[in-house]
């Protein structure tokens, strides 16, 4: 029997391994693989007395392939009248399948002539801004990511909408031309037609209300030709109001952008994220803030939350991973778009306990009184800090209650058994430890020795 561990190195740390039965067999098929992920691959050779130490091992890095899916949670983080901001969350580490070079937007809609399309370059430019729309008009929006291999599949069309116009005008009563009929006049000798008659109608609309000053007025004039006699005419004159707009009420500040951003943890899971208003965008009317948390270590996620409001100086920023390591940082959003320089802060969030336990508890060689258990390592999402180790429970046949070993280091996952009955069942409990402390346990595990020939 063969036993090949598969440790991953990069993007982050796995570790696997498959049973080979057989003396003679030398080799085997390992899935599933992760392209552009680097392995330590070793092989170990099972004897009756356990597995033999210091194997030789070979690094690989599986070929980078295109993206094998498209960005998601596509959204506008900034609606405009006429401009749309379209932001999205990157590809994980299992889908991109290599380097990201950026991103391929499509969009169609109103007022554009077929689909236009746009490059954006760089994994964490995550979001792109789309001028010179209609406003209240809907766009479809299509993306997909693309790495040094080429482009991955089409996201699904996602469609946005512009903000309406600030002002909409009042429409015109619908009002139908009626013919005037001739008015005759006869005697007993001649007939004689009156000449026609011209009818003037006023129609006047109510003027809306305002906060501002009175409304000025201006005329509208329409006129209807009849076909059978050009000389009669129907004149319909309309005196429509000048609307106004009252702006929204928001807060002008000057100076740059958000100073003074303060992170505090707030549990496990989320910090509190707070920054300065009283010195931001001279001449520039806030509507929002937009705060980014991206974390750089162990792996890279991007992600921003909208804030609303000009006088808002705070916002509870989740999920947050522990041991995670983010950069974080607050723009402005005005009128004219997102103010530029920000400025940033470099935030660590505290370990915790690891949050999982071990998983895939088996035997990866089973004797008649001996067992090597082996499991696959916590993920970088729970293990919530640097592990130690691990520590193994057991207890079974002709053991005095229930036994404990420990296991150090991340990367060794085994742990062998020995002085054991034949053809016995033994209860396994694990769980990792990290650089705070033991993390959940696992379930009851049940494994038998073998029985005697």
């Amino acid at each position: 029997m063969l036993i090949f561990p598969k440790h991953n190195t990069a993007p982050f740390k796995t570790y696997k391994s498959k049973d080979v039965s057989g003396a003679t067999t030398d080799n085997v098929e390992i899935f599933p693989i992760v392209p552009g992920f680097s392995y330590i691959i070793s092989v170990k050779e099972l004897t009756v007395n356990g597995a033999l130490s210091n194997p030789t091992f070979i690094n690989y890095t599986h070929p980078h392939t295109k993206p094998s899916a498209a960005p998601s949670n596509i959204h506008a983080s900034t609606k405009r009248i006429t401009s749309l901001t379209i932001s999205w969350d990157a590809l994980n580490v299992f889908t991109k399948n290599g380097d990201v070079k950026g991103y391929k937007v499509y969009y169609r809609g109103p007022g554009l002539k077929g689909t236009k399309s746009a490059t954006v370059l760089g994994e964490a430019n995550h979001e792109f801004t789309v001028t010179g729309l209609r406003p209240n008009s809907t766009y479809q929006f299509i993306l997909q990511v693309v790495n040094d291999v080429g482009p991955g599949p089409y996201s699904g069309f996602i469609p946005i909408s512009t903000l309406p116009s600030a002002t909409t005008s009042t429409p015109l009563p619908t009002t139908t031309p009626t013919a005037i009929p001739k008015t005759t006049t006869t005697s007993t000798t001649t007939k004689t037609a009156t000449k026609p008659t011209k009818t003037t109608t006023t129609t006047t609309i109510p003027k809306s209300t305002s906060s501002t000053t009175s409304e000025s007025t201006t005329q509208r004039t329409t006129r209807f030709e009849r076909q059978k006699n050009p000389s009669s005419q129907i004149i319909i004159t309309t005196t429509l109001p000048r609307l106004t707009h009252t702006p929204i009420t928001t807060l002008t500040f000057c100076g740059s952008d958000p100073s003074g951003i303060k992170v505090t943890t707030k549990s496990a899971k989320s910090i509190h994220v707070a920054w300065d208003t009283t010195n931001i965008n001279c001449g520039y009317t806030i509507t929002g803030y937009k705060v980014y948390f991206n974390s750089l270590s162990p792996i890279k996620t991007f992600k921003n939350k909208d804030v609303s409001g000009a006088a808002t100086d705070n916002v509870e920023i989740f999920p947050i991973v522990p041991a995670f390591f983010y950069h974080i940082f607050v723009m402005a959003l005005t009128a004219n778009g997102r103010s530029p320089n920000p400025t940033s802060i470099n935030y660590t969030h505290p370990h915790t306990k690891p949050t999982a336990p071990p998983s895939n508890i088996h035997a990866s060689k089973k004797g008649f009184t001996s067992l090597t258990i082996s499991w696959d390592a916590l993920n970088v999402f729970t293990k919530n800090g640097d592990v130690k180790g691990y520590k193994i429970y057991y207890r079974g046949p002709g053991l005095a209650g229930t036994k404990s070993a420990n296991v150090i280091g991340e990367a060794n996952c085994q742990y062998t058994i020995a002085g054991l009955r034949p053809n016995s069942t033994y209860q396994f409990i694990l769980q990792a430890i990290n650089d705070v402390g033991p993390g959940k346990y696992s379930g009851f595990i049940p494994i038998s020795t073998l029985p005697l020939r």
